[in-house]
């Protein structure tokens, strides 16, 4: 026994993939034994092998399985192989998957493995510069409110401007997804790829695909983040000094006496009086140099061939860019901050041979904290329209108006700003009250896939019904606040009084509610067929849409359509493919709710003929593709 044991080695490594990220899960046996290991989190592994011969197999789902021979070697690191090629790798199109060499359309795809690597509160702020045709703006850096804008090979149209977004198949907003629970985003861009959308697909189509389990043992995944924001360009203001002197040249080229003597710009030169004579710099005295954004995310995936599973929960925290300070009168703090929880569940189930499932329940909660601004205002209970305000107001008001409060601590402000009177940075920022907004989404989506192959072979039938849920309250507190204005004595130029001044007096806290409640269902019902004959490549589709929307108590917006695509490829060469969408929406008036959205397009793969042998080496892939297509657009500037 003891011999035995000597002759025992330890073997260890790192499997990756052929991008060279680790891979989990993977199982290493020996062979002809039961003897055997996975690889952790980080893709390492150790296994302990009888001798020299032992020969190792490591396999995992998607990958090619490898047998090594031990031999001398103490460390053996693995690249495992995609089991299928790039161009046989399965891409995600309208309501459906394709095979990436047969696309005929106009699309892109990333992984969200390296949007992962981008710290950003929101998905779409790390989709930026990433995908061709697709233009990014961000609109607003408000934590939990960024405002985001997407579009598709520039503006398409005159009404709704933005395209449509899908989750998993379902139109959905994405803004809120953890990107660790994000496979992939396909964008979908000319008419071919979008006529089956109809009378919704004029502006292009945004897909995110969530991730989903895997067979094998479970696989846990701990991922925490610490970044830092900062505004990516400040302007630099004038001195006090500077701007006095500026603005009496003005007043000469205009023929009027100057509104600095020469004792008030010694004073602001100097900087010795600042009660009186205020020298500021407002843009870097309320914006933050660097402001924290912490994420967390916990993912479980596994699962064995007839169940597999992913869930993960994630938490991000983030602080907005100005400099707030709580108000001890009313002990509220109204500090820019957002809290936001996401979790999601995929489970993919296989009932029979025949018959398949799949449950995806997700959501999240949000709860944000902003001062209020503009009391007593509801259109600028927007985080875009408040915000606006503020920034206006640190750019125009010169260095030298303003203190931000007396020594009794009431709001300073200067008769000068004429009608802005009432926008002080300060006063808006800590003395308005707060709001507190709390948003909830819960989305649910049950799929069901019987194969029909007891018809013809390649046949299947698939429904798949959504339900979401989404809710805001906003619970504001605000108020409103006297201004003063620091006035010179004109028989003593060195002391100060403070006047009331503006229409405004200090108010106490005043409550107001506002709620708004969404519900969505969604229902696919489709045949499917798919079938190779020889070097013929035949599918079809055919797929009736049922969808409502209901915004608080109004009358629900109803949408209904049937789609239809069939495609055919020879010998991988020569492609075509014929998609339609006939569809209809109650944005229309009665007799044109409904319209046909038909799109043609064909394919030829040059890399394929035989005298394009001569260019492989340089040349990997080539296709030629045509097509033509119609859509529509039912978004009359976002009704």
């Amino acid at each position: 026994m003891h011999a035995k044991s000597q002759q025992q080695l330890t073997v260890s490594g790192v499997v990756v993939d052929d991008q060279s990220e680790p891979l989990p899960g993977v199982t290493i046996q020996i062979k002809g034994t039961v003897q055997g290991t996975t690889t952790d989190v980080d893709g390492t592994y150790s296994i302990t092998v009888p001798n020299d011969n032992a020969v190792l197999i490591f396999s995992f789902i998607g990958y090619l399985s490898q047998e090594i021979t031990v031999g001398n070697r103490r460390v053996i690191d693995v690249v495992l192989q995609g089991a299928t090629t790039e161009l046989e790798e399965m891409v995600v199109v309208g309501y459906g998957q394709q095979k990436k060499e047969s696309v005929v359309a106009a699309l892109s795809t990333i992984s969200a493995v390296g949007l992962r690597q981008t710290p950003a509160s929101n998905l779409g702020i790390a989709l930026a510069g990433r995908l061709p045709g697709l233009t990014v703006l961000q609109r607003s850096g408000v934590p939990g409110g960024e405002a985001m804008e997407f579009y598709i090979r520039g503006r398409s149209t005159v009404n709704g401007q933005e395209p449509l977004t899908l989750v998993d198949g379902v139109e959905r907003d994405f803004h809120a997804l953890d990107p660790r629970e994000v496979e992939a985003i396909t964008v979908l861009k000319d008419a071919s790829a979008t006529a089956v959308y109809g009378v919704r697909g004029a502006n292009g189509v945004i897909i995110v695909t969530t991730r989903r389990g895997k067979a094998g043992k479970p696989v846990i995944d701990v991922t925490t983040e610490q970044s830092w924001q900062t505004p990516t360009r400040l302007p630099d203001m004038v001195s006090s000094y500077d701007y006095a002197l500026l603005r009496n040249q003005v007043e000469a080229q205009n023929n009027r006496p100057p509104i600095y003597d020469d004792y008030s710009l010694e004073r602001y030169r100097l900087g010795d009086n600042t009660v009186l004579y205020p020298v500021r710099d407002f843009v870097n005295e309320f914006i933050r140099d660097y402001s924290p954004m912490q994420r967390v995310n916990v993912n479980v995936s596994g699962g064995s061939e007839k169940m597999r599973y992913f869930t993960t929960v994630g938490y991000l925290y983030q602080e907005g860019i100005f400099k707030t300070e709580k108000f001890s009168d009313y002990d509220y703090d109204p500090k820019s901050k957002a809290n936001r929880v996401n979790f999601r569940s995929n489970f993919d189930i296989e009932l029979t041979e025949k018959l398949n499932m799949f449950l995806n329940v997700s959501g999240y909660m949000q709860k944000k904290n902003d001062p209020v601004v503009v009391p007593n205002n509801a259109g600028y209970l927007n985080d875009v329209n408040a915000y606006s305000i503020v920034i206006g107001s640190l750019l125009q008001t010169p260095s030298n108006y303003h203190n931000d409060i007396t020594p009794d601590g009431e709001v300073l402000t200067n008769s000068l700003k004429g009608g802005n009177i009432n926008n002080v940075p300060y006063g808006m920022l800590n003395r308005t009250g707060f709001r507190n907004t709390q948003t909830n989404q819960v989305t649910a989506t049950l799929g069901v896939e019987q194969s029909l192959d007891f018809i013809t072979e390649g046949l299947s039938a698939k429904v798949v019904a959504s339900y979401d849920a989404f809710s805001s309250n906003q619970q504001v507190r605000q108020r409103t606040f006297q201004l003063y204005e620091a006035v010179t004595d004109p028989l003593a130029p060195d002391s100060v009084t403070y006047q009331p001044t503006g229409t405004q007096p200090n108010s106490t806290l005043s409550d107001a509610q506002y709620q708004t409640f969404n519900n969505l269902f969604n229902v696919d019902a489709s045949i499917n067929y798919a079938r190779t004959f020889d070097k013929h490549d035949v599918t079809g589709m055919i797929l009736l849409n049922r969808y409502m929307r209901v915004v608080n108590i109004e009358l629900p917006y109803n949408y209904i359509g049937l789609v239809g695509r069939a495609t055919y490829s020879y010998d991988r060469r020569y492609l075509g493919e014929v998609n339609f969408g006939y569809n209809g929406s109650e944005q229309f008036a009665p007799g044109h709710k409904m319209g046909f959205f038909p799109s043609f397009s064909l394919g030829w793969v040059l890399s394929e003929e035989s005298f394009m042998s001569n260019t492989a080496h340089w040349l990997s892939f080539a296709k030629l593709r045509a097509s033509y297509g119609q859509v529509g657009n039912d978004n009359m500037n976002g009704a």
